[in-house]
């Protein structure tokens, strides 16, 4: 349904004759296109498990987190439960940060690919080891973040918009600062 309303957006907007052309203007732009969303979706399948060894360093650092910001932890490991005495979230496995690992590692392997030109080599490979920690990093920020704004705020809107929000935002923060620093 979603693919099928994309397609009859682009016909609204502009004739089929009209896309046509540009496709076979574009036909390496398209190519590229293609081949980065599959690389996401394939990235994506196998990232399907790698949440397993991320759950414990990230438990492990936003617990660290609200302990330095002065919360009271409430920590369960076992069930992986963590917050406050006021509210508590359950870190699930899309929580662990393989999803903003795997997004980052198709942007920084894109943008390697795409501006390749511009940037020095072999130095720009450091780029996607340190794309991935940083992305990790701000994930276990966002949990944090989470914990204190439905403490302190809203629950309802922490487990609501906040969560996926803040996720998308850290993700743009972080792809666009990579560009800025190395531009």
């Amino acid at each position: 349904t979603g693919l099928g309303a994309g397609v009859f957006w682009m016909m609204a907007a502009m004739p089929a004759r009209v896309w046509i052309r540009l496709v076979r203007q574009n036909s390496s732009l398209v190519l590229a296109g293609i081949t980065i969303i599959a690389a996401s979706w394939v990235l994506g399948f196998l990232t399907n498990r790698a949440w397993e060894p991320l759950i414990g360093p990230t438990f492990l650092v936003v617990k660290w987190l609200l302990l330095v910001l002065g919360q009271e932890v409430v920590s369960q490991p076992v069930d992986l439960l963590l917050g406050t005495s006021q509210f508590s979230i359950a870190i699930y496995p899309a929580c662990a940060g393989y999803e903003g690992i795997g997004l980052i590692s198709v942007f920084v392997g894109s943008y390697l690919w795409l501006f390749r030109g511009n940037l020095r080599f072999p130095q720009a490979f450091i780029l996607l080891p340190c794309a991935i920690l940083i992305i990790w990093l701000v994930n276990a920020i966002r949990i944090a973040l989470l914990v204190l704004f439905g403490t302190y705020v809203s629950p309802q809107i922490a487990l609501g918009g906040f969560h996926s929000s803040t996720g998308w935002l850290g993700f743009i923060a972080v792809a666009l600062s990579i560009v800025a620093v190395t531009q």
